[in-house]
């Protein structure tokens, strides 16, 4: 059985956090009423947050350096 994980990149501490896990990447996404592979949104204590869904069988120890992700980050819109 494939598992996969809820992983969150915060931009303030550029730490990753594994949230939860899950049996299939579409319940990951619906337990957080998610459409789409990469969500990005603001937090007040932790600066631009990127949530993401990855199989656990891509997770290579606890380095987040050997975490294989290929995030494609959007130009920041200026305000």
């Amino acid at each position: 059985m494939i598992m996969w994980v809820a992983i969150f990149l915060f931009t303030i501490s550029l730490n990753a956090q594994i949230d939860k896990t899950f049996s299939s990447e579409k319940e990951c996404w619906n337990y957080y009423n998610k459409k789409s592979n990469i969500q990005l949104y603001q937090s007040e204590t932790r600066g631009l947050v990127w949530l993401t869904c990855e199989k656990v069988s891509n997770m290579r120890g606890n380095s987040i350096s050997k975490f294989p992700l290929n995030i494609v980050l959007p130009t920041p819109i200026e305000k």
